[in-house]
Parts: C-alpha cells; structure tokens; sequence
C-alpha cells in the first residue's frame, strides 16, 4: 500500500502571529503566538469555547483538513495528535490551586484539560470518529512521530485514512521555565490527511526511536548514500551528521513538535519532488520522513 499525503493545513496561514515580549533577570524574551480566532467560525458544535487554545486549534484544523472527506470517511478516521507543552500551563494552574488553597476546592473542571489525550479525544468528537485516536508527546519529536504512528496504521490496513494534528500553545511558565533557551518560542498548528491514494505526494519511509548517536550517524549516512537525488533537511544539532544535510534548517523560530511538519507542509507547498526531513531532540530520540512525489524515481 502507498500512503499519500491528500491535504495539509497550517492554521498561522489564516490567522497570523503577534509577538510577545517578557523581561525576566533583565534578559528580554520575544515568544510568537497565533492571533485569537473563533471556533465558532468552523462549527456549530455547543461546548468548545472553555477548551485550552492548543485544543481549539486542533479541531479547526482537523475540520479543514478533513473536509474532503464525507461523513462515513470520517466515522472511520484515525486521529493522532503531537504535541509537547500545551498542557503545561493548564497543569500548572490545576496544581497551584491544590497547593495554595485545598484540594477539595479545586475545580473539577480544570482537570480534563491537564490530561494529554484531551486534545486527540476533542478532535474526534467534533469530527465524529468512531476510530482509534491518541496524543503522543515525546517532546520535539512529538509531531514527527505522531505522523510516523499514522503512517504504519495506514500502511497496515487498521485505517482507512489518518489525521495528524500537531499543536502547540506556548505561554508565559513555558517561556519562563526555559531561560537558557535562544530560540523564539513560535505557536503553530498544522494538519495533514494521509491515505492509500493513486496521486499525491508518498511517505515512503518514517523512523523515529530512542537510539544511540552513533548508531543513528551510521544509519543516517546508509540512508543519504542510498538516496543520492533527496534533497535533505536537518534539525540535528553538534555532530558529523550535519554535514550531510543539503540544509540545515535554523530553530530561530522555533515551534518545538511543529518544526519538522512545518517544514514538511513548505517543501509540499514548494512542489519540491524528493526530500528527507531528519530531527534529532534533545532526549536523544532521532527521526526522518523519506517523501516523494508520485511518478518521480
């Protein structure tokens, strides 16, 4: 089976971002946020408005990647989810009040939104899936692997077609708790619909796993010298590997489990034919996506 990309999303295309500035230890700290924006816009759905930004997001962005799909497609939908800190302001809320106050006068309400499968379960509500949904948070890598999950469910035949929604919400504890960091924390959410179709874009490949870094250096040069016409895209950090990158791709802006599927959606938007995406996090998880264009050898 050949798993095809059918649709992308990316929801700053429509809404933007506006810049934010912190002054912490006098160090000031610029940080990207999605402009706001009605979900009530995409759906007339009763219950969304009180859900976390990053929830919200995901489900725009699953309506409008999933609108070509009619709805016993959608029953039979697979959704996966990426994300690393969306849920860490909302925990932080949840536990400040039990610590500061009482347990017993901690809203009920607060606790969905600290658990991480939230966000996949909403997902799947509002589009109405009967199938299997998940959120994978494994820090950077989380979107990558997220559409790596997706890919083998497809491949296997579990699912007809899957929605990978990557999202990430950032705010000011995030920014604060990460001092060290110099890249500019950047919101974003982005879709993609993969299934078994004749035309698109193909995931020939995905990886992504805990491994040594020599290890993934050796695997990592096998897979460049037998893909000689890839044009490959690096987020790899101080070792030989970047070398054999044709890019390597900055974290300036850096929008953590959106990196490689932000890259993703501009090559596929850019008609670029061959490429390899490779990410390696800084808990020594290492991914790529091999991708080509149907009809290109």
């Amino acid at each position: 089976m050949r798993v095809k990309v059918l649709k992308t999303f990316r929801l700053s295309d429509i809404v933007g971002h506006k810049t934010e500035t912190v002054i912490l230890d006098d160090k000031q700290i610029k940080f990207n946020l999605l402009n706001e924006v009605s979900i009530q816009d995409f759906t007339s759905q009763k219950g969304l408005r009180r859900l976390p930004k990053a929830t919200q997001n995901a489900i725009i962005a699953g309506l409008k990647t999933t609108d070509i799909l009619d709805s016993e497609d959608k029953e039979n939908l697979g959704i996966f989810v990426g994300t690393s800190l969306s849920y860490v302001e909302h925990a932080l809320q949840f536990v400040s009040e039990a610590y500061e106050s009482s347990p017993r006068l901690v809203s009920p309400l607060m606790f969905p939104n600290t658990v991480l499968n939230s966000i996949s379960g909403w997902v799947s509500i509002v589009l109405g899936s009967r199938e299997l949904n998940t959120t994978i948070n494994i820090g950077n890598s989380s979107g990558i692997s997220a559409l790596k999950t997706a890919y083998e469910y497809v491949e296997l035949g579990i699912v007809k077609y899957a929605l990978v929604v990557v999202t990430e919400e950032i705010t000011k504890s995030i920014v604060e708790s990460d001092l060290t960091s110099s890249s500019e924390y950047t919101e974003e959410t982005i879709g993609i619909l993969i299934g078994d179709n004749e035309e698109g874009y193909e995931i020939e490949s995905s990886y992504s796993r805990y491994i040594k870094r020599r290890n993934f250096e050796d695997s990592f040069s096998k897979l460049v010298e037998e893909n000689p016409n890839y044009q490959i895209y690096g987020f790899l950090e101080n070792h030989e590997s970047k070398n054999k990158c044709n890019v390597i791709m900055s974290k300036e802006a850096n929008r953590l489990s959106c990196n490689s599927l932000n890259i993703l959606y501009d090559l596929l938007e850019q008609n670029i034919q061959k490429f390899i995406i490779v990410e390696e996090s800084k808990s020594s998880i290492y991914s790529y996506l091999k991708i080509k264009r149907s009809g290109h050898e």
